[in-house]
């Protein structure tokens, strides 16, 4: 393959590990590799980040990924619908996890509120540049 393609090769072959970790629910190792990309000189794009807050959602750590999407923001990798569903699942499979599904409802709309004004952030960013 030519030398371009390669590296396309790599971070498509790590999102492709991430995912079948993911399904495997190994979600920490999902998140491990994820976190080596950039030590191995991968860029991790839209992909590979909704992948990692897939990962996130499987193993309940919300908190975590709230602060990936806000990572995302940081080095400029777009955020999608994808992305911000992500964290509202994750937030609400985490409180049915712990045995709170009368807490989910009002969580998922504060996390929805959260999610929303992060995206209302990142489109005013887009639009004044």
């Amino acid at each position: 393959l030519p030398r371009a393609l390669n590296l396309r090769w790599d971070t498509v072959m790590y999102d492709s590990a991430i995912a079948t970790l993911v399904s495997s629910k190994q979600w920490q190792s999902a998140v491990s590799v994820f976190e080596r990309m950039p030590a191995l000189g991968l860029r991790r794009d839209g992909v590979t980040f909704n992948a990692a807050l897939f990962a996130l959602r499987v193993g309940f750590q919300w908190q975590r990924a709230f602060e990936l999407l806000g990572t995302m923001q940081l080095v400029m990798v777009k955020q999608d619908v994808h992305s911000f569903r992500q964290v509202i699942r994750a937030h609400q499979a985490a409180l049915n996890q712990q045995g709170r599904p009368r807490e989910t409802a009002q969580a998922i709309i504060e996390s929805q509120q959260k999610v929303l004004e992060m995206a209302q952030r990142v489109l005013h960013n887009s639009t004044s540049t």
